[in-house]
């Protein structure tokens, strides 16, 4: 009863693969069965794709009602060169990567190779309430990627209403 490890190196190509593994290949043990000595495993290797990720999101300006505040944010690639593709950013909507409500611009985002980064801002007029923006990559789904659902990031803030101090 023991463990032997074996290594063999190999340099994985795209495709479609099958692993073998077998014991006593030259048959020096005498076996009952001889036909169940291997054992086998398919695979695929993927191709390197790109990543694309929102994130750093900021805002600037003061948040009162009817300040203009500036939204930015970061489309970072973390996977294979990635062609260029379109960014929004949008205010209160959740599905910004899939609809246009909210819509505060559209921005080409240029192809980027891995660990590059292109910066999109926006400005907004700001209302009272507790709001939302997004900042979402590759919105019309040009690139395949190797994550669909990373692409989106958000961050919440709060527009106070002006306290009225009577006469």
């Amino acid at each position: 009863n023991g463990t032997s490890a074996q290594q063999t190196p190999w340099t994985a190509t795209e495709g479609a693969h099958t692993l073998y593994v077998c014991a006593d290949t030259y048959n020096a043990v005498a076996e009952s069965n001889e036909t169940n000595n291997c054992a086998s495993i398919a695979f695929s290797v993927a191709p390197p794709l790109p990543d694309l990720r929102a994130q750093s999101l900021t805002i600037s300006g003061a948040l009162t009602p009817d300040t203009t505040l500036t939204f930015s944010g970061r489309i970072r690639n973390y996977g294979d060169d990635a062609p260029a593709s379109t960014a929004r950013l949008c205010i209160d909507n959740a599905s910004c990567a899939t609809t246009t409500t909210g819509s505060l611009g559209e921005f080409v985002t240029p192809a980027l190779a891995l660990n590059a980064f292109a910066t999109h801002q926006t400005t907004w007029v700001a209302t009272v309430g507790t709001h939302r923006f997004y900042l979402c990559a590759d919105v019309g789904s040009a690139v395949t990627e190797t994550s669909e659902a990373n692409n989106c990031a958000s961050r919440a803030f709060t527009i106070a209403a002006p306290v009225v101090v009577p006469p």
